[in-house]
């Protein structure tokens, strides 16, 4: 029985909330032999290789051993983006591809394998919230085919509203946020 896919997003007000609550979730998928995927911004990737080195994940053995990648996300959402949207057939191309070799290379039990994403954040502070929540329903529509856990991230400053809080929360099975709400935005519920 394969463990149940899951579609997780990080609300953060600080980068360091985002790199110590991912760096968990890549250090133990990785003890278990799960393969990891970063596709993160450069200051993103290089924070959490500083931190997972610093707790002592052997991360070369890890790269080497095609357990542990990374993807740079401005590229790799220039990969499947035509007319500032997500082309459903250039995404399963582009990040099916990845999919795979994360897949064949798992070794744990369960066979699943764990992918952090922020394209999604980058086009919603780019404004283009549409862009943002139809890459989310091509992630969960791959999520219904291939067993993975995905996990995103989003910078608190990016929202506006309590309405686009809501717009990403429901295209995700669970939600975390960390730190304090953006003083400008005092209508956001603190129970998100």
């Amino acid at each position: 029985m394969s463990a149940p896919n899951i579609h997780t997003v990080h609300l953060y007000s600080d980068s360091n909330d985002l790199i110590v609550h991912l760096s968990g979730i890549v250090a133990s998928s990785l003890l278990v032999g799960s393969s990891v995927v970063i596709v993160a911004t450069a200051a993103h990737r290089e924070q959490l290789i500083e931190e997972l080195l610093g707790v002592g994940i052997d991360l070369p053995r890890y790269a080497q051993e095609r357990l542990f990648s990374m993807l740079d996300a401005k590229e790799t959402l220039a990969s499947f983006m035509v007319q500032d949207l997500p082309d459903p057939s250039r995404f399963r191309r582009s990040v099916g591809q990845v999919l795979a070799n994360a897949r064949a290379c798992t070794r744990s039990k369960s066979g699943t394998f764990s992918v952090f994403g922020e394209m999604v954040a980058l086009l919603w502070e780019a404004g283009n919230q549409t862009a943002a929540l139809s890459l989310e329903g091509l992630w969960n529509d791959i999520l219904t085919e291939i067993p993975f856990r995905l996990h995103c991230g989003y910078p608190k400053r990016a929202f506006r509203h309590e309405t686009e809080v809501s717009a990403v929360c429901k295209v995700h099975s669970s939600v975390l946020r960390s730190g304090a709400w953006n003083p400008q935005s005092p209508s956001l519920p603190a129970s998100l």
